[in-house]
């Protein structure tokens, strides 16, 4: 993916997950380590200021990758996770 000018790796939010291949119209940009990184997704719903929880669920602490979850101003919950978590495994496997 090319992102001001610069090429920046893209890795499907699918294929992180371990779900079905979808048709990934968006990238998300992200910087950490003074290295841009993207993750590609099939839709974005918005953006909304929402209400952080940490998660202490014994089952989902064994998920790295889900850090916390939130609650929406419609009152619905939902999972947050740590794409630099759930990059980790690529990574690494890029570069060796």
């Amino acid at each position: 993916m090319i992102h001001e000018d610069a090429i920046v790796p893209l890795y499907s939010l699918s294929n992180l997950l371990g779900l079905p291949r979808r048709e990934d119209r968006y990238g998300i940009v992200m910087r950490r380590g003074g290295r841009l990184y993207a993750v590609s997704v099939s839709t974005i719903l918005g953006m909304e200021d929402v209400i952080v929880k940490p998660v202490d669920d014994e089952k989902m602490l064994r998920m790295p990758w889900l850090t916390n979850f939130a609650i929406l101003s419609n009152g619905k919950i939902i999972l947050v996770i740590d794409p630099y978590h759930m990059l980790e495994g690529e990574l690494n496997a890029t570069s060796l």
